[in-house]
Parts: C-alpha cells; structure tokens; sequence
C-alpha cells in the first residue's frame, strides 16, 4: 500500500506533459488536413473524340521480291574475253553482259558444216547407184542383192546427213552461248568473274557469272493470319458472293504498303495471287501483292509494311494513341463526367490511322470527354480542373504551339504520335511521376 501512495505524485506530475504532447500531435494533423484541403484538384485537358469514316483494315511485315530473278551462269566453257555492262546498271532485254571466246566453238561449227557437204555429195551419188541398180533390174541384166545395196546406201548416207545436220545445229547453239546476253530487262549486279577467267559448262550447273532482277513491277509477299483469312472470306462472300468463283487476281483487291522511312501506306497495288493452303506450322497463308514501280522506289528483298482494307467504310471514334493506358491486358481511357470525377473505362482499339490517332471500337462514346493530357497525373475516382482541348491530327500540325507527343509502338514499329492542343505545360516533378501513374 504504501509503495503504491508513493507512485501517485510522480504519475500527477506526468499527466501535464503527456496532455501537452496530445495537443500538437493533434494540431499537426489538423496542420496536414488543412493544408491537404488547400491543394488544387490536378489539371487535364479534355476532348471528344474525333468521328471519321474509317475501312477497317490489316497490317502485317512483308517483303519485296522481282517478278524476274535470274542467275546468269556459262552454258559452254571457255575464257571469258569481255565483260560489257556496269554493275548495278539497267540493262535492256538482249543487252550483251558477257562475252566467251567463240574461236574453238567456230572451229567446231566449220567442222560440223564441213560433214555435212561430205555426207550430200555421198548421197549424190549413192543416188546414181541406185537409180543405174533399178535400171539393170527391171531390164532383167541386174542382181537383186546388188539393187538392196545400193538403196541401204542411199539410206545411211540420208541418216548420216541427218546426223551431221544435228551436229551443226549443236554446234551453232554453242556457239550462241558463248555471247552471253540479258534474257529480261532488270537491273544487273556485280560481275562474278572478269576478263581472262576460264568459266565452265558443268552438267548440274555453269560458273555463276551474275544475277539480274527485273524492277517493274514488284511483288510484295506477306503472310496472313488465319483470322484475318476466314474474316476476308466472309466479307467477301457478303459484300460479293460471285467473287468466290472468279481468279483472285480478276477481282483487283487493294493493298497498301509504306516503307521504313514513310508514315502510313502511300504506295497502292493489288492483290494477285492467294496460296492454296494454310502453313501448318505457322497457321498464316502466303499472299503476293503486285506494284507498278516506274519510279523505282521498291527494291527487290526490301521490308515493306503491309495493310489490307476489310469491309466497308464505317463511322469510327478515333483518340490520341497517348489517350490510352494498360492495365495487365486490358486498354481503357480516362473520361472526366459533369462532376468533374475521373472514370476509368476499358475500351476495344481498332486500327491505327496513318496520323497516329487509335479507332476505339467501343468502350466511349462521341460525347465523353476523354482526357487528351495530363492522364498521368490522375487515378479513376480523382476530381480534376479540366480545360477542354481538340484533338489533333500529326499531318494537320503546323504551328509551333502544338506539341507532338510520341505515343506507343505501332506493329510494324512506326511511332503513331498525336498532337494535342491547348496543351497545359507539365513541369518536370509530375513528368518523372508519369510512369508509375499510369502503371497503377
């Protein structure tokens, strides 16, 4: 008991202080919740989508390839006494490439020439023994046996012509290869072998002496997956149900290609050739497109991007590609209400437009207001400051004011940017936080 009553003044002394410490905890709370209050809602800009009339349409890597590729090789041997084109030249059909010496094959061809005056005469006069044969049987002073065998010699003497007539014609075509000349008209590449070299006819195959690819028109080989096939075929059969009966080459359906350097598809072909099967081991189907090539700008072996329309034209909500986030799988955007509150919606992309603007097939709709900048400052739920803003489009940017802001990656790895206006400035503290925003 005592030691107890001898606690209570020291427990009594401690009471002020502790009440003291309760006191400021709380005003700092008070402090923070004030100062919490007096923080501006985050702006953003806002803007509705833009409505287009778009063709939904495919994309996919493709090559380009010449409708003539040809290895040129000897076809006699011999040494090679000129080379008469400049590599990487345009050469014309019949343009002399190479020239073999041609001496021992015109040799070859006087001989041949030669044998067949010999086996002509030999059959001038196996022909006057015949006829002088006929003329002593039927007068009854001639031999049978002596009358056959002036005819087999008429006869072997005719065959023996034949044959060297085939000698000469062997010879002339030997002689004609050894003037190598262009079977198309292309664009040549470098000499394999030079003047002087000894070049060989071999069975399986000649000295490879160079190539030549012609360069108008080209073909574009691209592979096609099995949706986008069996999705083709039913629009197809929908929109043209004749069109299954006819060559596909007949029904001259476009395809776009754009090069490395291009933006977008600028370059028109059409499709003329469609695979009889689907590979196996790939699941895509092997398609050609055709493209007139007067200017040269294909070459063959060139990456090319490929987009295929399907349908028809429709009406289409089209946002900024910067507009739209990632959660895990799945594609939303940021809409502000009339409240001002911040909604989160996941929406389905379409296809992306040569100006960097992403077709929304659904998720909005043409009046919401999507935010077009600052999206990496907010969270669903959050109350903003909107300012409204216009969308855009890369090629309509002329003025210095608007900014172009890179956006993802498209599929053949071209940047899709979108310039947005009435842009308000974002300083560098909320520029570093971005990335986790948007990732949360």
């Amino acid at each position: 008991m005592e030691r107890s009553f001898s606690t209570l003044p020291s427990l009594v002394r401690a009471w002020p202080m502790g009440f003291c410490l309760i006191v400021v905890g709380l005003s700092g709370c008070v402090e923070r919740t004030v100062a919490l209050e007096k923080t501006p809602p985050p702006e953003v800009t806002t803007g509705v989508a833009l409505q287009r009339e778009i063709v939904d349409s495919r994309q996919f890597p493709g090559r380009v390839a010449a409708v003539e590729n040809v290895e040129i090789r000897a076809r006699v041997t011999g040494y090679i006494t000129e080379v008469n084109f400049v590599e990487g030249d345009v050469v014309d059909v019949g343009a002399l490439l190479f020239q073999i010496d041609p001496r021992p094959f015109q040799e070859v061809l006087n001989a041949a020439e030669s044998e067949i005056e010999r086996w002509q005469a030999s059959i001038a006069k196996n022909k006057a023994d015949l006829d002088r044969q006929t003329r002593l049987l039927k007068s009854g002073a001639g031999i049978q046996e002596d009358f056959d065998q002036a005819e087999a010699l008429v006869l072997q003497s005719q065959a023996a012509l034949k044959g060297s007539q085939a000698a000469v014609d062997s010879a002339k075509l030997d002689l004609e290869f050894t003037t190598i000349i262009a079977p198309v008209k292309g664009r040549v590449s470098r000499a394999l072998v030079t003047k002087g070299n000894l070049v060989t006819a071999d069975q399986s195959s000649g000295t490879p002496l160079t190539t030549l690819v012609s360069v108008d028109p080209m073909y574009v080989y691209f592979d096609v997956d099995e949706f986008t096939m069996l999705e083709a075929q039913r629009i197809s059969r929908t929109n043209n149900p004749e069109a299954r009966h006819s060559r596909v080459r007949d029904q001259k359906r476009p395809v776009f290609i754009g090069l490395a350097n291009e933006k977008g598809f600028p370059h028109q072909g059409v499709i003329d050739f469609v695979d009889n099967q689907v590979d196996p081991t790939t699941g895509t189907l092997r398609v050609r497109g055709r493209f007139d090539n007067t200017d040269e700008y294909l070459s063959a072996g060139l990456f090319v991007k490929v987009r295929i329309p399907l349908g028809q034209a429709k009406t289409e909500l089209l946002v900024p590609q910067t507009a739209i986030g990632t959660d895990l799988n799945q594609k939303f955007v940021l809409v502000v209400d009339a409240k001002n509150k911040v909604i989160k919606k996941p929406v389905e992309l379409g296809t992306l437009t040569d100006d960097g603007l992403q077709v929304i097939e659904s998720g909005v709709s043409a009046e919401d207001r999507i935010i077009i900048n600052g999206a990496q400052r907010v969270r669903d739920g959050d109350t903003v400051k909107a300012t409204e803003g216009e969308i855009i489009p890369v090629k309509a940017v002329t003025e210095p004011a608007a900014v172009s802001v890179p956006g993802d990656v498209t599929p053949d790895g071209e940047p899709a940017d979108a310039a947005i206006k009435a842009e308000p400035k974002v300083d560098e503290a909320d520029s570093e936080n971005s990335n986790s925003d948007v990732a949360n």
